[in-house]
Parts: C-alpha cells; sequence; structure tokens
C-alpha cells in the first residue's frame, strides 16, 4: 500500500503510475479513515468547531484528493477493467456518503454545536456553514420515520 501512488502524492496525481488495482484499495483506506473519524468525532464529549468540522473535512477532502484523479482517468481511458473498478468504487463512496447524510450521531454533534456555548461564538461565516450542514441532513431524511428511510434504499 505504501507504493500506491494514489495515495502518496504531494501536488499533481502521477496518472502514468496509477494501475486498476491502486484504485479500490485508495478507495477502501480512505473510506475506512472516513468512517473512523465519523466514529471517533461522535464520541467526543467536548463538541467544538475544531473537534467535529475538522476532522470530517480533512478525511473527506483526502477522499476527494484521490476519488478526483480516478474519475478523470475513468473519463479519459474508459476501458472496461477500468470501468468495472470504477463502478464498485463509486458504490462504495455513495454507501458512505448515505451513511453519514442519515448518521443521527453526527446530527445530534452538529446540533449541539449550533445550540450549545461554542457555537455561539463562532464566526458568521462558521454559522453559516453550520446550518448549511443541518440543512443538509434534513434535505436527506434525517427527520424521516424508519418506516419511510427504508425506502431510500431502494
Amino acid at each position: 500500500m505504501d507504493n500506491n501512488p494514489l495515495l502518496n502524492y504531494s501536488i499533481f496525481p502521477p496518472f502514468s503510475s496509477i494501475k486498476i488495482n491502486h484504485v479500490k484499495e485508495a478507495v477502501q483506506k480512505i473510506l475506512t479513515n472516513c468512517y473512523n473519524t465519523v466514529d471517533q468525532i461522535v464520541s467526543e464529549k467536548r463538541i467544538t468547531w475544531d473537534t467535529l468540522y475538522y476532522p470530517l473535512m480533512i478525511a473527506e477532502n483526502e477522499l476527494q484528493r484521490i476519488w478526483s484523479p480516478i474519475t478523470h482517468l475513468n473519463s479519459v481511458q474508459h476501458n472496461l477493467a477500468l470501468r468495472k473498478v470504477y463502478e464498485e468504487s463509486l458504490s462504495f463512496i455513495s454507501e458512505y456518503r448515505n451513511w453519514i447524510n442519515q448518521h443521527d450521531g453526527l446530527y445530534k454533534s452538529y446540533q449541539s454545536l449550533q445550540r450549545g456555548d461554542s457555537g455561539q461564538k463562532l464566526s458568521i461565516i462558521q454559522k453559516k456553514v453550520l446550518n448549511n450542514i443541518l440543512h443538509n441532513f434534513k434535505l436527506s431524511g434525517i427527520y424521516l420515520s424508519p418506516q419511510k428511510k427504508k425506502y431510500m434504499h431502494i
């Protein structure tokens, strides 16, 4: 895994070094980190902008950082083997996005931040970002009953 170019570049992705087997490996490693980051965030006792927002954004930026060159390669090369790995990886990412958008603990953590003392001390921009995050949870159906949520997985 240490020689996976998707996981080890600083500025520009080394497209010529990326092989099909690197894709799934990188996506799984970064998604595992994203899941673990969410679990760590919701277990925090003291909720602040720095303990809630930043760790998740760093993890998700890493996901975007590896996914962007994969998407580009899929568009440019568009061969059957890459398409298969791309689609499989896309399903893992979609599953993660659905999981995070329905994560009650994460939603409650953002609500606690908004209602708590540290939420009142946020800048105007941070408050707007926080309001957008909470709004996105609502648009994703966080308030739906379990009966209605089952239809989201169809």
